[in-house]
């Protein structure tokens, strides 16, 4: 009778798992987080000029006002919703500004 033995298992070779985002995706990754602050931020910005811009009174019996300033409220919380993305991936694990120290 013949028997067969399973050869070892060899090990795998070094270097970023799938699940590790290499140094060249981390960086991409910020640069589009980045790129995705500086357009909410524009948009941000544009809401509220807009907002300010309408005419007076600036307060709640002014209806033209008020959406305008909802809509500049949107558009900010758009905005730290960006930045908090952003904050969150310069800290994660792998991003080569922590590697080193």
């Amino acid at each position: 009778m013949m028997h067969f033995g399973f050869p070892e298992p060899r090990p795998l070779p070094a270097g970023p798992s799938q699940d590790t985002p290499s140094r060249e995706q981390h960086t991409v990754e910020i640069e589009r987080l980045r790129r995705a602050v500086r357009e909410a931020k524009q948009a941000a910005a544009e809401s509220l000029s807009r907002a300010m811009e309408a005419p007076g009174p600036h307060d709640t019996t002014n209806t033209i006002f008020v959406a305008l300033f909802e809509a500049h409220c949107r558009d900010r919380e758009v905005l730290f919703a960006a930045m908090r993305r952003l904050d969150a991936a310069r800290e994660a694990p792998g991003n080569p500004a922590h590697e080193g120290g």
